[in-house]
């Protein structure tokens, strides 16, 4: 795809940039990663944090020190009970935001995930 058709893409919405090259774009720009993002409601989500920071789930997960998949289901919202709080600081850390900012992120994922249950 031509970089045009790719970047129209992403203003419609239809895809996103990887968090890499989300990254780099806001680099060239002299922006943050989230100046290039639009966030639905007043809290972000566990995705949007991560693409805040510009890391791809592998790298948060490394960072964290936790498992992909338990991640991937936390950021889809599928979670029952929030995680310990040496989990909760370790995606602080990782994300660079303060604890309480990861348990909004975790309820905004939830809501979501409830919000599309409802739906089908």
């Amino acid at each position: 795809m031509a970089g045009g058709e790719r970047i129209a893409r992403w203003e419609r919405g239809a895809s996103e940039p990887r968090p890499d090259l989300l990254l780099r774009l806001a680099e060239i720009l002299d922006l943050v990663p989230r100046d290039l993002l639009r966030i639905e409601g007043d809290h972000p989500d566990l995705r949007a944090l991560r693409l805040y920071v510009g890391l791809g789930s592998t790298e948060l997960v490394e960072r964290a020190h936790l498992s992909r998949p338990t991640y991937l289901r936390w950021e889809e919202g599928r979670w029952e009970r929030l995680p310990a709080r040496s989990t909760l600081q370790a995606l602080a850390a990782a994300f660079g935001v303060t604890v309480p900012t990861v348990v909004r992120a975790f309820r905004a994922a939830r809501a979501d995930y409830t919000e599309r249950r409802k739906q089908h």
